[in-house]
């Protein structure tokens, strides 16, 4: 990351912080981050260079913005109807919506299905959206592990992908805001796995390293290195559109009306996948 944009993305992780804090006033945070945004556009227009699509360090700060938006943006704010028990996202019609679109039968086999989702996913991670962005993943690995390391991060990927979906299936009384959820769940995910690959990696006592559903619906932070952390919060953005597209994708063939572990836990695991790969391509 550039000297220059170093302040703005620290700033920004502070702010994140004090606005996960119950004493703070969020109007006021809101305020602060406003300002900031501002100042970092202007910085970075200022001394934009025209042989450069962006300054390096620019996503990451704009990772940040994307976070604080998505969890304490006036507009979040207004779809934040959490149910107090579980925390997942209700949807404000009280559910018809979601009992209507719920549990349909099928005669497609769901692996097939769980299939298809699968490669759906792993060919978007690897597709740019134009000619100046590289995709999530190129596959072009740095650092190469064991089989035996591959095997526990995939067994911890699965039996993390069957806990959240065992979660959600329990609390979903036909009201569960799916769309917004996956958001919020698959990006804790992603950073998670990167978290534990990176443990196993350096080995640093990746025996420790747990999870929590609800952790996914407030601003976390995951044990890495700031360059891993920087690579990661800028693809935020990036991941956030490759998330909409396999929303919209599952949507589209309405497999969000199957049970969920013929959806979700699939997107779950594998968005857990793209993260330990991602983890491979940049330490």
């Amino acid at each position: 990351m550039k000297e220059l944009l170093k302040p703005y993305y620290h700033k920004a992780k502070d702010l994140l912080l004090k606005a996960d804090s119950d004493d703070m006033d969020l109007e006021e945070i809101r305020f602060e981050i406003d300002r900031l945004q501002q100042e970092f556009y202007d910085v970075t227009e200022k001394h934009h260079n025209p042989d450069e699509y962006k300054i390096e360090g620019e996503d990451a700060v704009c990772g940040l913005f994307e976070k604080f938006e998505r969890l304490y943006g006036e507009d979040s704010q207004i779809h934040n109807n959490r149910d107090s028990e579980s925390g997942l996202s209700i949807n404000i019609d009280m559910g018809f919506e979601g009992f209507q679109s719920q549990y349909l039968e099928t005669e497609e086999d769901p692996s097939s299905i769980q299939k298809e989702i699968t490669t759906f996913i792993s060919q978007r991670v690897k597709t740019s959206e134009d000619e100046f962005e590289k995709p999530l993943l190129t596959g072009i690995v740095k650092t190469q592990i064991t089989q035996g390391q591959v095997n526990s991060l995939v067994n911890n990927l699965t039996e993390l992908s069957h806990s959240f979906t065992e979660y959600v299936d329990f609390y979903d009384k036909g009201s569960w805001n799916w769309k917004r959820d996956c958001i919020f769940i698959a990006q804790y995910v992603f950073e998670k796995a990167a978290e534990l690959t990176y443990k196993v990696v350096f080995d640093k006592r990746s025996e420790e390293w747990s999870y929590d559903i609800i952790d996914s619906f407030s601003y976390f932070q995951i044990d890495v290195s700031e360059d891993l952390q920087e690579k990661i919060d800028g693809e935020v953005c990036k991941l956030q559109v490759i998330l909409i597209d396999i929303m919209s994708f599952v949507e589209r063939n309405d497999y969000n009306k199957l049970d969920k572990d013929t959806w979700f836990r699939p997107i779950i695991f594998n968005i857990g996948l793209e993260g330990m790969l991602f983890t491979l391509e940049n330490v």
